[in-house]
């Protein structure tokens, strides 16, 4: 790897390469400096037309876009292809599929409970089943009360969240979900199953998912004894 952008801190080597972009974008003159063989790109993050421009200028590009979760597994695999790394992307694909079968068989009997994930406040967004946190949110035994959206990152009202009733809210931060405390028709905030998640690697679809995916289940079950759906 020879550059990477603002929000890559993994593996602790990344955190030492030049920056070439943000959440935002990135900057093609910086891209072109680093002379890359590959650049990889997130289909929902960056502009198509910034992707479009490098092709043009002759750099191979992949672009990500796992939708299931079984898909980061597949990913893995494509870029030890490509990166001629193809054995110790095999062994992290193995071993992300071994931790995705456990979690799956683990809380496959779960009682589900509803849930509303924030990403954001002003405006308020959500995510629905097109995106692979709602992928990790079904894992876990959750419904995603906004899971039947077509956007991955859907814009939503703060009357269709009080009227969905999701049992269980999570964001980034507990204090993202204080513009809640009003409505106690919220189940959520009736019982108190309001949860601060590490947005730091559940937002990722990379190695690490299913490691934040079992806190996330872990914080599920929590829920499940607060509401009284499970007694241990």
């Amino acid at each position: 790897m020879v550059a990477t952008v603002d929000y890559s801190n993994t593996p602790a080597a990344a955190r030492r390469l030049p920056r070439v972009g943000s959440y935002t974008g990135i900057s093609l003159e910086a891209v072109l400096r680093q002379r890359p063989d590959l650049v990889v790109a997130w289909q929902d993050g960056g502009s198509p037309r910034e992707r479009e421009r490098l092709k043009a200028m002759g750099v191979a590009v992949f672009v990500s876009h796992p939708l299931r979760l079984d898909d980061v597994a597949r990913e893995m695999l494509l870029l030890g292809q490509l990166t001629g790394t193809t054995a110790p992307a095999r062994q992290a694909a193995q071993a992300y599929r071994q931790q995705l079968a456990t979690l799956s068989a683990r809380y496959a009997r779960r009682p589900p409970v509803s849930v509303f994930y924030q990403v954001s406040a002003l405006p308020l967004f959500t995510i629905s089943q097109s995106s692979f946190l709602g992928a990790v949110i079904n894992l876990c035994g959750g419904r995603n009360v906004f899971g039947q959206l077509t956007q991955p990152a859907p814009q939503v009202s703060t009357e269709a969240v009080i009227a969905a009733r999701p049992q269980v809210m999570l964001a980034a931060r507990q204090a993202d979900l204080a513009m809640w405390n009003r409505w106690r028709s919220i189940p959520a905030v009736a019982h108190g199953t309001r949860y601060a998640v590490d947005d730091s690697t559940l937002t990722i679809p990379g190695p690490r998912l299913m490691q934040a995916a079992a806190a996330l289940c872990t914080t599920l079950d929590t829920a499940r004894r607060q509401l009284g759906l499970t007694s241990n």
